[in-house]
């Protein structure tokens, strides 16, 4: 499977999995924010880890202007790969084909993906607690 193609099958597990809850309305804009989320994540744990093997701040002082920059460019791309031209319409129904067994194989790694990232995120604020910054700044 090509990284497109998983990016797709990101969005389409996220899709439906909101599909399945009882409010219904705007399943593909809340799969695209947890994608933008998730990308978020994966940002900040890049930044910590920079922080942390240099010593040195990899967002300044005022990290908003620079936080807001970023959600907007991944907001942005997906968008423009999801929902122009409703492209994702034709990826659900290509994963809706999928068979059953191959499907919950995808599930699952799509659920070790979400928990990895999110668990990295966790360490990364983990190891920079464990940081005298005092000696740094």
């Amino acid at each position: 499977m090509t990284l497109k193609k998983a990016y797709y099958y990101l969005f389409y597990k996220f899709y439906r999995l909101f599909e399945t809850s009882p409010a219904k309305w705007a399943s593909e804009w809340k799969a695209s924010l947890c994608i933008t989320i998730l990308t978020g994540f994966l940002i900040i744990t890049l930044g910590g880890y920079y922080t942390i093997g240099t010593k040195r701040d990899a967002f300044p002082n005022n990290p908003m202007p620079i936080a807001i920059t970023i959600i907007a460019v991944v907001y942005g791309f997906n968008y423009y790969v999801f929902h122009h031209n409703d492209t994702w319409r034709e990826y659900v129904k290509e994963f809706n084909k999928w068979p059953k067994k191959k499907n919950s194989i995808g599930s699952f790694i799509t659920l070790l993906v979400v928990l990895f990232v999110i668990a990295n995120v966790v360490f990364m604020f983990y190891l920079m607690s464990r940081i005298d910054w005092t000696q740094y700044r």
